[in-house]
């Protein structure tokens, strides 16, 4: 059926088809699910498990030795990152999302959990409010399973849709 089709938000050029040929790109389900809840998930299934747990074995070490120093971190695990983003599948959910000429800010943190994180937190406002049109969108990558001892984790779906981000706010 239609839920089932490959989804791809650009035109269909030959020169821009030609660039989403070999990737996954998700189903009209899945981007009509990502429309609602405001996200979702891919596995990145393009690498064995071995290799992941080996990735976060290298951030948890690198995380330990220099004090949770993003900037460090980000640098040291260049390579694994760039492996997952080139990956087919994030490629084909980024393409199927965005479009085949989508921009890669080539930027971000590194963050290995522990009991000491971030609190609560809204990303992608400015000023404190959201903006309702698409820009872009914000991808993380989880080499292993999240537990509740590695700390919060939390997507809240819908909430593309608040218009005010109320962290700090106190009910009276």
């Amino acid at each position: 059926g239609d839920d089932d089709t490959k989804s791809s938000s650009s035109s269909s050029s030959s020169s821009s088809s030609s660039r989403a040929s070999g990737l996954s790109l998700l189903t009209n389900a899945q981007v009509k699910d990502f429309i609602i809840q405001g996200f979702c998930c891919v596995q990145v299934d393009e690498q064995p498990t071995a290799w992941h747990e080996a990735a976060y074995t290298k951030a948890r070490a690198i995380s330990d030795e220099t004090a949770h120093n993003q900037h460090i971190l980000w640098a040291e695990m260049t390579p694994e990152i760039n492996t997952v983003i080139r990956s087919a599948s994030v490629r084909g959910a980024l393409t199927s999302l965005l479009g085949n000429d989508y921009l890669f800010s080539g930027g971000g943190h590194c963050h290995v959990s522990s009991a000491t994180d971030q609190q609560h937190h809204k990303d992608g406002t400015s000023n404190g409010v959201r903006r309702h049109e698409p820009a872009g969108v914000i991808c993380m990558y989880y080499p292993t399973e999240t537990t509740v001892e590695m700390g919060a984790t939390c997507i809240v779906p819908k909430s593309q849709y608040f218009s005010v981000n109320r962290e700090g706010w106190t009910e009276s």
